[in-house]
């Protein structure tokens, strides 16, 4: 998987052990990776990756898990150090295979950084991660200006050897600000309901009952005494 937003690769496979592993190359020396060889788990199915380049998150989805673990990526901290553990979506069910959604099909008025589906059986199972904050206003640190649908290039320059960086867009069209709700107050009734004769010697008997168990219980205490 490549991060063109800081030119390196992130790979994920099977290590001698059989154990699921990722690391991360420099693609102009790929003879030496990077981040060496990490250790994930000892699972046997195939982990899917999905990278953000804006919140720098990349997401590992492995086919016939239930869980779905998500990492930091920090590019100018040692190698050691340039991926880290954030925490992990868990799940009984077990994924057969995953696809995400593109960065502005997210929703930014719940603050959605990323929407994984998990196929599970014969269901498409939306999963959204959101970044939790307090604020209603449009939050532009976790949602700056993203992969635009828009080319940068027609068919004619990309074939004529042309590069161009993709296009961007702005997210904050599509948020919608919650109009403040007024509070409301309503006075309730202060009239009460007669009950009826059945009701009143239900009542009666309850507490008849009641009275002769505490009575019973006084009469226990004291003869303890």
């Amino acid at each position: 998987m490549y991060m063109g937003k800081h030119e390196l690769i992130f790979s994920v496979g099977f290590g001698k052990g059989a154990q699921r592993e990722y690391a991360v190359w420099d693609p102009k020396k790929l003879n030496e990776p990077v981040l060496p060889f990490v250790s994930i788990d000892n699972s046997a199915g195939v982990i899917v990756p999905f990278y953000d380049e804006d919140s720098d998150l990349i997401f590992l989805a492995g086919k016939g898990d239930g869980n779905i673990r998500f990492f930091e990526v920090i590019p100018e901290e040692e190698p050691k150090k340039m991926i880290v553990y954030c925490s992990q979506y868990s799940s009984n069910d077990s994924g057969a295979a995953y696809g995400a959604a593109p960065k502005r099909a997210c929703d930014v008025n719940a603050n959605e950084i990323m929407r994984i589906y998990k196929i599970t059986g014969t269901q498409a199972q939306p999963l959204q991660f959101t970044v939790p904050r307090k604020s209603e206003l449009f939050q532009d640190d976790i949602f700056p200006p993203c992969r635009s649908d828009e080319p940068a290039l027609d068919a004619a320059a990309w074939f004529g050897g042309e590069n161009a960086k993709p296009k961007t867009k702005s997210l904050e069209g599509g948020f919608v600000a919650r109009a403040p709700q007024a509070t409301e107050f309503s006075k309730q009734s202060e009239e009460k309901k007669e009950m009826t004769e059945a009701e009143l010697r239900k009542s009666h008997d309850e507490l008849v009952k009641r009275v002769a168990y505490l009575e019973a219980e006084l009469a226990k205490a004291n003869a303890k005494h």
